[in-house]
Protein backbone atom coordinates (compact mmCIF):
# COMPACT_ATOMS: atom_id res chain seq x y z
CA UNK A 1 0.00 0.00 0.00
CA UNK A 2 1.33 3.47 -0.81
CA UNK A 3 2.09 5.64 1.86
CA UNK A 4 -0.73 8.74 2.08
CA UNK A 5 0.93 11.82 1.13
CA UNK A 6 0.81 14.19 3.93
CA UNK A 7 -2.05 16.87 3.84
CA UNK A 8 -0.73 20.29 2.81
CA UNK A 9 -3.08 23.33 3.50
CA UNK A 10 -1.87 25.66 0.61
CA UNK A 11 -2.09 22.72 -2.61
CA UNK A 12 -6.06 22.45 -2.67
CA UNK A 13 -7.10 23.29 -6.11
CA UNK A 14 -8.05 25.68 -8.00
CA UNK A 15 -11.62 25.12 -7.82
CA UNK A 16 -11.81 25.04 -4.19
CA UNK A 17 -10.27 28.78 -3.93
CA UNK A 18 -14.00 30.36 -4.08
CA UNK A 19 -14.59 27.55 -1.14
CA UNK A 20 -13.93 29.90 1.60
CA UNK A 21 -17.69 31.84 0.92
CA UNK A 22 -20.72 29.24 1.02
CA UNK A 23 -24.20 29.95 -0.43
CA UNK A 24 -27.09 28.98 1.66
CA UNK A 25 -30.55 28.46 0.48
CA UNK A 26 -33.17 27.90 2.74
CA UNK A 27 -35.71 25.09 2.76
CA UNK A 28 -38.83 26.79 3.71
CA UNK A 29 -41.10 26.58 0.66
CA UNK A 30 -40.87 29.33 -1.64
CA UNK A 31 -44.52 31.03 -0.78
CA UNK A 32 -44.06 31.26 3.15
CA UNK A 33 -43.46 34.74 3.60
CA UNK A 34 -40.40 34.65 5.92
CA UNK A 35 -36.99 34.94 4.41
CA UNK A 36 -33.30 34.49 5.54
CA UNK A 37 -31.10 36.86 6.59
CA UNK A 38 -27.60 36.93 6.91
CA UNK A 39 -24.74 38.94 8.32
CA UNK A 40 -21.00 38.87 7.28
CA UNK A 41 -19.11 36.28 6.03
CA UNK A 42 -18.72 32.92 6.77
CA UNK A 43 -15.45 30.61 6.57
CA UNK A 44 -14.37 27.18 6.39
CA UNK A 45 -15.48 25.23 9.59
CA UNK A 46 -17.80 28.01 10.64
CA UNK A 47 -22.14 27.32 11.06
CA UNK A 48 -23.94 29.91 9.43
CA UNK A 49 -26.11 31.65 11.80
CA UNK A 50 -29.55 32.01 10.20
CA UNK A 51 -32.71 34.65 11.68
CA UNK A 52 -35.97 34.92 9.84
CA UNK A 53 -38.27 37.85 10.20
CA UNK A 54 -41.53 38.40 8.79
CA UNK A 55 -42.39 41.16 6.05
CA UNK A 56 -44.31 42.91 8.46
CA UNK A 57 -41.46 43.28 10.73
CA UNK A 58 -39.20 44.43 8.10
CA UNK A 59 -41.45 46.94 6.81
CA UNK A 60 -41.93 48.34 10.40
CA UNK A 61 -38.34 48.78 10.66
CA UNK A 62 -37.90 50.41 7.41
CA UNK A 63 -40.62 52.85 8.33
CA UNK A 64 -38.86 53.76 11.98
CA UNK A 65 -35.68 54.00 9.75
CA UNK A 66 -37.60 56.45 7.29
CA UNK A 67 -40.48 58.18 8.47
CA UNK A 68 -43.18 59.59 6.24
CA UNK A 69 -42.89 63.66 6.56
CA UNK A 70 -45.76 65.15 8.02
CA UNK A 71 -47.32 68.25 6.27
CA UNK A 72 -46.09 71.53 7.82
CA UNK A 73 -47.91 73.48 10.31
CA UNK A 74 -49.00 77.36 8.86
CA UNK A 75 -50.01 80.18 10.33
CA UNK A 76 -51.87 82.17 7.88
CA UNK A 77 -51.89 85.89 9.43
CA UNK A 78 -54.63 88.04 6.95
CA UNK A 79 -55.34 91.66 7.43
CA UNK A 80 -58.25 93.57 5.73
CA UNK A 81 -58.75 96.88 5.76
CA UNK A 82 -61.69 99.16 3.69
CA UNK A 83 -61.48 103.07 2.98
CA UNK A 84 -65.09 103.85 2.51
CA UNK A 85 -67.07 106.38 1.29
CA UNK A 86 -70.87 106.18 1.59
CA UNK A 87 -74.13 108.37 1.39
CA UNK A 88 -77.37 107.81 3.29
CA UNK A 89 -80.64 107.79 1.53
CA UNK A 90 -83.80 109.75 2.91
CA UNK A 91 -84.25 108.98 6.87
CA UNK A 92 -87.47 110.90 7.03
CA UNK A 93 -90.27 109.52 9.37
CA UNK A 94 -87.39 107.34 11.18
CA UNK A 95 -87.14 105.21 8.02
CA UNK A 96 -84.37 102.74 7.95
CA UNK A 97 -82.65 103.37 4.57
CA UNK A 98 -80.09 101.96 2.55
CA UNK A 99 -76.27 103.59 1.94
CA UNK A 100 -74.47 103.44 -1.45
CA UNK A 101 -70.99 102.39 -0.89
CA UNK A 102 -67.51 102.77 -2.71
CA UNK A 103 -65.07 100.80 -1.42
CA UNK A 104 -61.46 100.41 -1.75
CA UNK A 105 -59.34 97.53 0.06
CA UNK A 106 -56.78 96.03 0.33
CA UNK A 107 -55.56 92.43 1.92
CA UNK A 108 -52.01 91.83 3.78
CA UNK A 109 -50.89 88.62 4.25
CA UNK A 110 -48.29 86.84 6.86
CA UNK A 111 -47.30 83.29 6.57
CA UNK A 112 -45.50 81.51 9.56
CA UNK A 113 -44.30 78.00 8.46
CA UNK A 114 -42.82 74.82 10.41
CA UNK A 115 -40.84 74.58 7.26
CA UNK A 116 -37.45 76.47 7.88
CA UNK A 117 -37.19 76.47 3.95
CA UNK A 118 -40.02 77.66 2.37
CA UNK A 119 -43.30 78.48 2.93
CA UNK A 120 -46.39 76.49 1.07
CA UNK A 121 -48.54 77.92 -1.21
CA UNK A 122 -52.42 77.55 0.26
CA UNK A 123 -55.67 78.64 -1.54
CA UNK A 124 -57.24 82.28 -0.66
CA UNK A 125 -60.89 82.53 -0.59
CA UNK A 126 -63.07 85.02 -0.95
CA UNK A 127 -66.89 85.23 -0.09
CA UNK A 128 -70.01 86.49 0.13
CA UNK A 129 -72.80 88.61 -0.99
CA UNK A 130 -70.89 91.30 -2.58
CA UNK A 131 -67.77 89.29 -3.47
CA UNK A 132 -69.66 89.13 -6.92
CA UNK A 133 -69.45 92.90 -7.22
CA UNK A 134 -65.82 93.32 -6.47
CA UNK A 135 -62.80 94.06 -9.09
CA UNK A 136 -59.70 92.73 -7.57
CA UNK A 137 -56.34 93.39 -8.06
CA UNK A 138 -53.61 90.05 -7.54
CA UNK A 139 -50.48 91.61 -6.97
CA UNK A 140 -47.19 89.70 -6.56
CA UNK A 141 -46.99 86.21 -4.92
CA UNK A 142 -50.97 86.13 -5.66
CA UNK A 143 -53.14 84.82 -8.87
CA UNK A 144 -56.47 84.08 -9.60
CA UNK A 145 -56.98 80.25 -9.86
CA UNK A 146 -58.49 79.37 -13.85
CA UNK A 147 -59.98 76.30 -12.42
CA UNK A 148 -62.14 78.25 -10.44
CA UNK A 149 -64.80 80.70 -12.01
CA UNK A 150 -66.28 83.59 -10.28
CA UNK A 151 -69.41 82.09 -9.93
CA UNK A 152 -68.35 78.46 -9.41
CA UNK A 153 -68.76 77.50 -5.41
CA UNK A 154 -65.69 75.25 -4.61
CA UNK A 155 -65.36 75.19 -0.89
CA UNK A 156 -62.81 73.10 1.16
CA UNK A 157 -62.99 73.45 5.20
CA UNK A 158 -66.27 75.81 4.64
CA UNK A 159 -69.97 75.11 5.06
CA UNK A 160 -70.98 75.67 1.25
CA UNK A 161 -74.63 75.80 2.70
CA UNK A 162 -74.36 78.24 4.84
CA UNK A 163 -72.36 80.76 2.54
CA UNK A 164 -74.33 79.64 -0.76
CA UNK A 165 -72.67 82.88 -2.50
CA UNK A 166 -70.00 83.35 -5.03
CA UNK A 167 -66.47 81.95 -4.80
CA UNK A 168 -63.48 83.66 -5.79
CA UNK A 169 -60.37 81.46 -5.46
CA UNK A 170 -56.92 82.59 -5.88
CA UNK A 171 -53.49 81.01 -5.19
CA UNK A 172 -51.01 82.48 -2.61
CA UNK A 173 -47.52 81.66 -2.34
CA UNK A 174 -44.93 84.33 0.21
CA UNK A 175 -41.40 83.91 -0.13
CA UNK A 176 -39.58 82.72 3.31
CA UNK A 177 -37.92 85.98 3.09
CA UNK A 178 -41.23 88.24 3.05
CA UNK A 179 -42.63 89.25 6.37
CA UNK A 180 -45.71 91.04 5.20
CA UNK A 181 -46.79 91.08 1.69
CA UNK A 182 -49.95 93.45 0.12
CA UNK A 183 -51.05 90.41 -1.83
CA UNK A 184 -54.49 92.07 -3.42
CA UNK A 185 -56.30 95.29 -3.64
CA UNK A 186 -60.38 95.33 -4.15
CA UNK A 187 -63.06 97.82 -4.95
CA UNK A 188 -66.91 98.07 -5.17
CA UNK A 189 -69.65 99.97 -5.67
CA UNK A 190 -72.64 98.11 -3.68
CA UNK A 191 -75.28 99.10 -1.33
CA UNK A 192 -76.35 97.86 2.20
CA UNK A 193 -78.66 98.66 5.13
CA UNK A 194 -76.28 96.77 7.84
CA UNK A 195 -74.03 100.44 8.19
CA UNK A 196 -71.49 100.55 11.76
CA UNK A 197 -73.43 103.57 12.38
CA UNK A 198 -76.93 104.98 12.27
CA UNK A 199 -77.53 108.77 11.64
CA UNK A 200 -81.03 110.27 12.57
CA UNK A 201 -80.95 114.50 12.33
CA UNK A 202 -83.81 116.48 13.26
CA UNK A 203 -84.85 120.31 12.50
CA UNK A 204 -87.56 122.16 14.05
CA UNK A 205 -88.56 125.79 13.65
CA UNK A 206 -90.16 127.96 16.63
CA UNK A 207 -92.27 130.90 16.87
CA UNK A 208 -89.18 133.26 17.28
CA UNK A 209 -88.18 132.05 14.04
CA UNK A 210 -85.14 130.07 15.39
CA UNK A 211 -83.93 126.77 14.08
CA UNK A 212 -83.24 124.04 16.73
CA UNK A 213 -81.08 121.62 14.77
CA UNK A 214 -79.99 118.02 16.54
CA UNK A 215 -78.05 115.09 15.51
CA UNK A 216 -78.09 111.40 16.73
CA UNK A 217 -75.73 109.07 16.01
CA UNK A 218 -75.53 105.54 17.86
CA UNK A 219 -72.66 102.51 17.02
CA UNK A 220 -74.40 99.72 15.70
CA UNK A 221 -74.66 96.64 18.29
CA UNK A 222 -73.43 94.27 15.49
CA UNK A 223 -69.92 95.96 15.48
CA UNK A 224 -67.60 94.05 17.40
CA UNK A 225 -65.32 96.81 18.37
CA UNK A 226 -66.17 100.59 19.27
CA UNK A 227 -65.24 103.56 16.82
CA UNK A 228 -62.14 105.70 16.99
CA UNK A 229 -61.32 109.09 15.47
CA UNK A 230 -65.01 110.41 15.89
CA UNK A 231 -66.25 113.44 14.01
CA UNK A 232 -69.03 115.26 13.44
CA UNK A 233 -69.48 117.97 10.80
CA UNK A 234 -72.68 119.70 10.28
CA UNK A 235 -72.81 122.24 7.62
CA UNK A 236 -74.63 125.20 8.50
CA UNK A 237 -77.14 126.64 5.32
CA UNK A 238 -77.51 130.24 3.94
CA UNK A 239 -81.24 130.44 5.39
CA UNK A 240 -79.56 130.42 9.09
CA UNK A 241 -77.59 133.56 10.14
CA UNK A 242 -73.99 132.72 10.59
CA UNK A 243 -73.56 135.48 13.22
CA UNK A 244 -76.22 133.81 15.34
CA UNK A 245 -75.15 130.08 15.84
CA UNK A 246 -74.87 128.71 19.33
CA UNK A 247 -73.48 125.06 20.10
CA UNK A 248 -76.20 123.77 22.30
CA UNK A 249 -75.55 120.53 22.96
CA UNK A 250 -71.96 118.50 22.47
CA UNK A 251 -68.55 118.58 23.62
CA UNK A 252 -65.32 119.77 21.97
CA UNK A 253 -67.48 121.89 19.58
CA UNK A 254 -66.09 124.12 17.03
CA UNK A 255 -68.18 126.31 14.81
CA UNK A 256 -65.98 127.64 11.52
CA UNK A 257 -68.31 130.96 10.59
CA UNK A 258 -65.90 131.21 7.02
CA UNK A 259 -66.86 127.64 6.12
CA UNK A 260 -70.09 127.23 7.92
CA UNK A 261 -68.90 124.27 9.83
CA UNK A 262 -69.93 123.07 13.29
CA UNK A 263 -67.45 120.22 13.96
CA UNK A 264 -67.62 117.97 17.32
CA UNK A 265 -64.53 115.76 18.06
CA UNK A 266 -65.78 113.27 20.03
CA UNK A 267 -62.99 110.90 19.49
CA UNK A 268 -63.89 107.26 21.30
CA UNK A 269 -67.75 106.27 20.82
CA UNK A 270 -68.30 102.84 22.54
CA UNK A 271 -70.09 100.04 21.11
CA UNK A 272 -73.32 100.04 21.19
CA UNK A 273 -73.16 103.56 22.38
CA UNK A 274 -74.99 106.81 21.19
CA UNK A 275 -74.28 110.83 21.02
CA UNK A 276 -76.06 113.87 20.64
CA UNK A 277 -75.60 117.50 19.20
CA UNK A 278 -76.73 120.41 17.97
CA UNK A 279 -76.89 123.66 17.29
CA UNK A 280 -79.76 126.56 16.73
CA UNK A 281 -79.28 129.65 14.75
CA UNK A 282 -81.63 132.24 14.11
CA UNK A 283 -83.37 132.10 10.19
CA UNK A 284 -82.05 134.93 7.84
CA UNK A 285 -84.22 137.74 7.01
CA UNK A 286 -84.93 136.14 3.84
CA UNK A 287 -86.34 132.99 4.86
CA UNK A 288 -88.60 134.98 7.41
CA UNK A 289 -89.86 137.15 4.73
CA UNK A 290 -91.40 133.75 3.72
CA UNK A 291 -93.19 133.05 6.77
CA UNK A 292 -96.49 133.96 8.15
CA UNK A 293 -97.09 136.18 11.29
CA UNK A 294 -95.44 134.63 13.93
CA UNK A 295 -98.48 134.85 15.59
CA UNK A 296 -100.17 132.25 12.42
CA UNK A 297 -97.04 130.41 12.54
CA UNK A 298 -98.35 126.50 13.17
CA UNK A 299 -96.23 122.98 13.48
CA UNK A 300 -97.26 122.10 9.95
CA UNK A 301 -96.35 125.77 8.04
CA UNK A 302 -93.16 125.43 9.42
CA UNK A 303 -92.87 122.09 8.95
CA UNK A 304 -92.87 122.44 5.04
CA UNK A 305 -90.32 125.92 5.44
CA UNK A 306 -87.81 123.91 7.25
CA UNK A 307 -88.40 120.81 4.65
CA UNK A 308 -87.80 122.95 1.55
CA UNK A 309 -85.90 125.86 2.90
CA UNK A 310 -83.28 124.00 5.81
CA UNK A 311 -81.43 121.38 4.34
CA UNK A 312 -78.15 120.58 6.55
CA UNK A 313 -75.76 118.20 5.10
CA UNK A 314 -74.40 116.23 7.93
CA UNK A 315 -70.65 114.33 7.68
CA UNK A 316 -69.18 111.43 9.90
CA UNK A 317 -65.50 110.18 9.86
CA UNK A 318 -64.69 107.02 12.46
CA UNK A 319 -62.30 104.23 12.14
CA UNK A 320 -62.43 100.88 13.51
CA UNK A 321 -59.88 98.25 14.24
CA UNK A 322 -62.08 95.53 14.48
CA UNK A 323 -64.93 95.89 12.03
CA UNK A 324 -65.38 95.66 8.20
CA UNK A 325 -67.79 97.59 6.20
CA UNK A 326 -67.87 95.23 3.46
CA UNK A 327 -69.44 91.12 3.53
CA UNK A 328 -66.60 90.34 2.04
CA UNK A 329 -65.06 87.38 3.71
CA UNK A 330 -61.62 85.57 3.98
CA UNK A 331 -60.72 82.04 4.29
CA UNK A 332 -57.13 80.53 3.74
CA UNK A 333 -57.34 76.53 2.50
CA UNK A 334 -54.62 74.20 1.59
CA UNK A 335 -54.20 73.44 -2.00
CA UNK A 336 -55.13 69.82 -3.26
CA UNK A 337 -51.72 69.41 -4.51
CA UNK A 338 -50.04 70.67 -1.71
CA UNK A 339 -50.81 69.19 1.58
CA UNK A 340 -50.46 71.47 4.78
CA UNK A 341 -52.06 72.11 7.92
CA UNK A 342 -53.60 75.56 8.12
CA UNK A 343 -54.74 78.03 10.79
CA UNK A 344 -55.93 81.45 10.07
CA UNK A 345 -55.91 84.02 12.04
CA UNK A 346 -57.82 87.85 10.56
CA UNK A 347 -57.90 91.08 11.76
CA UNK A 348 -60.32 94.01 10.32
CA UNK A 349 -60.01 97.76 9.97
CA UNK A 350 -61.71 100.63 8.50
CA UNK A 351 -61.99 104.46 8.09
CA UNK A 352 -65.11 105.75 6.64
CA UNK A 353 -66.54 108.78 5.77
CA UNK A 354 -70.24 108.85 5.61
CA UNK A 355 -72.92 111.63 4.45
CA UNK A 356 -76.29 112.20 5.22
CA UNK A 357 -78.29 114.96 2.67
CA UNK A 358 -81.71 115.02 4.24
CA UNK A 359 -82.88 116.50 7.47
CA UNK A 360 -85.59 114.68 9.55
CA UNK A 361 -88.26 116.92 10.29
Amino acid sequence: MAAAEPFDPFSFEEDDANDDQYTYESSLPPESTLFAQTVGTLSRGETASMSYVTDDTSRQQSQQQHPKSLPPKMTVKLSLHEEVSSSAGDTKNGGASSSQLFVEGKVVVHVQSSDANRNSPFCLQLYGSMASSANIKCNDHCHLLNESPRNTAISRGINKNKHKNSFINCRVEIPKSQVLSEIMSYSMNVKTSNMPILVQTKATLNTQKICRIGVQIRSNLSNKGDLQNFTIVVAVPQTLQGSTVKITKGDNANWDEMKRLVTWKIGHLPHGKSCLVSIEAEISPTLASLLPLSSSLTESSSTKVVEEKIQFPVLVRCTSEKDQISDLKLAAVALKSVPASIGVQLTRSFRLLHRVEHSDV
